[in-house]
């Protein structure tokens, strides 16, 4: 039996909206039509998505680009 890879997913927002969601990485697969070892590598940052998929995660998740993929840590300015 294959063990799964479980890759950190570098952008909170999306493991957010993938938590909210109740989807797991083959889902996220499925949904931007890719393979589950592409998404593995999109979520890790070792290869980028392509415009069509972050596309398509915003409409799914209904969120904005920042929502998915933006900085979460705000800085204060003095």
């Amino acid at each position: 039996m294959a063990k799964r890879q479980k890759a950190m997913n570098i952008y909170p927002g999306l493991a957010a909206e993938m938590a909210r969601h109740g989807h797991d990485n083959f889902k996220l697969a499925d949904i931007i039509g890719t393979s589950y070892n592409s998404v593995l590598r999109r979520i890790s940052g070792e290869v980028q998505f392509e415009l069509t998929e972050i596309k398509t995660l915003m409409a799914t998740y209904n969120v904005s680009f920042d929502e998915l993929f933006g900085e979460t840590r705000k800085t204060q300015t003095a």
